[in-house]
């Protein structure tokens, strides 16, 4: 088996700057320069299958000679979601608070200068954090977990970690370190890891390998980025599960179709490429589409039907409806595309609309193709009801500030997905992989059974086609542990098809939660989707925040902050440690959402006097009260309270938001919780 490592420089180096990955700004008037000292950063990845755990270690010096407070600022991928984050003061450690709160903001307006190179260098998912009290010629440490979807296409996959500094540091890291843990899930054939370093490797399986790389004195300003390549011949899957004492566990399932499936399992397909032609495809993005486009119509197959819509103010067609895929229609089709330019307007909506009127429902797959790079008024529930014959729509946006919840939303609810690339001349060629993919259809209306183990809430749902060389993931609870068996149906190119998978449902966490964050990762994609859509609902708006406080990832209503309370030791964790020293309050519970069950942690202070009347209730979303929990003989000290989900009366009570209230003399503490069933 062929292996190697290719060293070589990402792209352009910025003169005179470091890595600059996660930056720390003072916020202390009067320090000397923009950002503390960055000495070393060390990052670890975990990779299983396509799902990226990303650990990042750094190391700040105040080189100041007076104490100063600063903000550590990260640009978290536009597709991730942080986890946790830690940080030191002198040799303790603590661990930030989720707290439903804004994220503090970087010091400055953000309107020119310095603020304002950060705030665009960190970008709209940008994580900040406030660190308080670092003293002179100390070293401030901090860890950043965080969690993320590789890029795969046809055996070929890809990890990138931010370095680009925008110019932001012009002084080197003592110690630059990358170490990268792959579990392919397949048969490793090759890999590469860039820039350039030092680099060692370790191979324990033909489906595994360990790299680090070390660079120190490093001045590189380049993303560091790890591909590989694995062999995936049939149709198989990845599985993961952990379930917490005492409540419902979490699964994640990766299908993994194979890369050169025969030529008879491809289903016959009915396509309609539909182009934006706003001023936002000026240039690169408009040449690049053109001839990603080009290329996709030449794959198509005897037998297929295709049409190109393009789209402004008003949506232009090649053809009056669709067409069988011969030379001639395809030649025509690809003038069509040749001919296109950027103008204005872009009203998508219409383009849809006029693409469902072309499909009829037979025997072929009906897929809608979009490219779209602006912001379009189109509404995805409507959409929805246009669509009434089922069609996926896939929808590929181009540049950072295209509408992406939109989007997404659109083709989520179509049975679909959405994919977006970076303005640049490398985006032909993905959007080239993508169709590729989309040429070559195996299964539709596809379909998934557990019957041993009562799953639900399962995302996303519908669960979009199988397409060759493309990865499908999915993440879901279920109530019984246990080994099942699990069905993955659907039709294919010969009518019905199914394969049989036996998992096993673990009956514990175990040594990694990735299903759980996983689950929680899409849950929270999904509602913050909504809200940017549809605008915010006070019950959306709780749900979202109690899945965000229970699985500890942070959402647009909740922050991590540095209270210098929260002490990890070598034996308690986060999740059961008391939290002494402050007021008596809800801390938290676990899981949320729950069912049937869940455990609500709360702290009593040492100023309490058992027998005064403390006590906790629980209303509904319409503010009626369903359970009283009598609290009054507790001591002080910490206390987990399970609630059943039952009310007064020993009902089960529905799905819903309610909130839990702590309330006494002296004393009044809420939570919202979510019932899922």
């Amino acid at each position: 088996m062929q292996r190697f490592i290719q060293l070589a420089l990402l792209s352009v180096l910025l003169s005179g700057t470091a890595l600059a990955d996660g930056l720390l700004v003072p916020s202390t008037t009067g320090y000397p320069t923009s950002l503390l000292r960055n000495r070393m950063t060390s990052v670890s990845v975990n990779i299983s299958g396509i799902v990226a755990e990303t650990v990042v270690y750094q190391e700040f010096v105040n080189e100041w000679s007076r104490t100063t407070d600063a903000v550590w600022a990260f640009p978290l991928p536009a597709d991730a979601r942080a986890t946790a984050f830690y940080y030191w003061r002198h040799d303790t450690l603590f661990q930030a608070v989720l707290r439903v709160q804004e994220q503090v903001i970087t010091p400055g307006t953000g309107e020119g200068g310095v603020p304002a190179v950060i705030n665009n260098y960190i970008g709209k998912n940008g994580l900040k954090i406030e660190l308080k009290g670092i003293e002179p010629w100390t070293v401030q440490r901090v860890e950043l977990h965080y969690i993320s979807e590789c890029d795969y296409s046809f055996g070929e996959g890809s990890y990138r970690y931010p370095l680009a500094s925008a110019g932001l540091v012009n002084r080197a890291l003592d110690l630059f370190e990358f170490r990268v843990r792959l579990h392919a899930g397949a048969a490793i054939t090759d890999y590469t890891l860039l820039p350039e370093g030092e680099v060692g490797e370790e191979h324990e399986a033909p489906e595994s390998l360990s790299i680090v790389l070390q660079k120190s004195k490093a001045y590189v300003s380049s993303d560091v980025e790890f591909q590989w390549k694995a062999e995936s011949n049939a149709m198989a899957v990845d599985f993961f599960s952990s379930k917490p004492d005492s409540a419902d566990g979490y699964y994640a399932l990766l299908v993994r179709p194979p890369d050169l499936p025969a030529a008879g399992d491809i289903i016959r397909k009915r396509a309609v490429f539909i182009i934006e032609q706003s001023s936002r495809m000026y240039g690169v993005a408009m040449e690049q589409t053109k001839t990603a486009v080009t290329q996709a119509l030449a794959s198509l197959a005897p037998g297929d039907e295709f049409n190109v819509l393009a789209f402004a103010y008003s949506t232009r067609m090649a053809f009056p409806g669709v067409v069988s895929a011969t030379a001639e229609n395809i030649a025509a089709a690809q003038n069509f595309v040749a001919a296109l330019t950027a103008s204005g307007g872009s009203q998508l909506g219409p383009a849809l609309e006029t693409a469902f009127t072309m499909l009829p429902a037979d025997s072929l797959h009906n897929m809608i193709i979009g490219v779209a790079a602006g912001y379009s008024p189109v509404d995805p529930d409507v959409v929805t009801r246009q669509n009434l014959i089922g069609a996926n729509i896939i929808m590929i946006g181009l540049g950072n500030d295209v509408d992406r919840s939109r989007l997404e939303m659109i083709a989520e609810q179509n049975r679909g997905f959405a994919r977006f690339l970076p303005l640049n001349t490398a985006m032909g060629p993905e959007m080239a992989r993508i169709f590729r993919s989309l040429a070559q259809p195996l299964m539709r209306d596809v379909g998934m059974e557990y019957p041993d183990v009562n799953v639900y809430g399962v995302r996303p749902d519908p669960v979009p086609p199988l397409f060759a060389g493309m990865h499908t993931l999915t993440a879901g609870r279920y109530r019984k542990p246990g080994v099942s068996p699990m069905s993955l149906f659907g039709e294919g190119a010969g009518g019905f098809r199914a394969y049989n998978f036996q998992l096993d449902f673990a009956g514990g966490r175990g040594a990694t939660s990735i299903a759980e964050k996983l689950w929680a990762k899409l849950m929270i994609d999904g509602m913050e989707r909504e809200i940017d859509v549809h605008g915010v609902r006070p019950s959306l708006k709780d749900s979202l925040i109690a899945v965000s406080l229970a699985s500890g990832i942070r959402c647009r209503y909740t922050a991590y902050i540095a209270d210098y309370i929260n002490v990890v030791t070598g034996i308690e964790t986060p999740e059961t440690k008391p939290v002494p020293g402050e007021s008596t309050r809800i801390v938290d519970n676990y899981p949320n959402p729950f069912n049937p069950t869940t455990s609500i942690r709360i702290y009593i202070h040492g100023d309490r006097i058992a027998g005064s009347g403390l006590q906790l209730l629980i209303y509904d979303m319409l503010g009626r009260l369903v359970r009283i929990i009598d609290l009054s003989h507790l001591p002080a000290g910490t206390h987990v309270i399970v609630f059943d989900g039952r009310d007064m009366n020993g009902a089960a009570l529905p799905s819903g938001t309610y909130t839990l209230t702590l309330a006494g003399a002296g004393v009044y503490s809420t939570r919202n919780i979510v019932l899922m069933k």
